[in-house]
This record gives C-alpha cells, structure tokens and sequence, in this order.
C-alpha cells in the first residue's frame, strides 16, 4: 500500500507553486468517483450530446481520413 500523499500542503504551497494549487483543485476527485453527465448541458442546450459508441469510429475515421492512410474511406 502506497505512503499517503500530504494533500493539506498543497493549498499553502500553491501560494508560491501554481501547478500545486491546480492538484489541490483537483481534490474533488481523490475522495469519490467522478460521474461524467449530459444532464446538465442537455438542460442548458437543448440537445442531447453524441453517445461515446458513436463518438469513437467517426474521429478515429476522420484522423485516419485526415492522415491520408491508404485505406481510408472518402
């Protein structure tokens, strides 16, 4: 098992180190899953975003077309 990280140094360390006081920030993470939601851009945008299934195939399709690898679809 890992040492634990002293997380309570960061607020006044990233006083003078700025990169510190972004991991502090980031302290939201540590201590419970992180739950990603289209709930609330649907609500303020009136549309749904793009399921992850089909998000993937379409920009790995347009780096490959992009690219110009032989094979790439037109």
């Amino acid at each position: 098992m890992p040492a634990p990280r002293p997380f309570a140094l960061l607020r006044p360390i990233g006083l003078v180190y700025r990169f510190a006081m972004e991991v502090d920030d980031d302290g939201l993470t540590r201590d419970r899953p992180c739950i990603v939601d289209g709930g609330e851009f649907t609500l303020r945008f009136g549309f749904v975003p793009t399921p992850f299934e089909l998000r993937v195939p379409t920009i790995v399709h347009a780096f490959v077309k992009a690219a110009g690898a032989p094979g790439s679809r037109t």
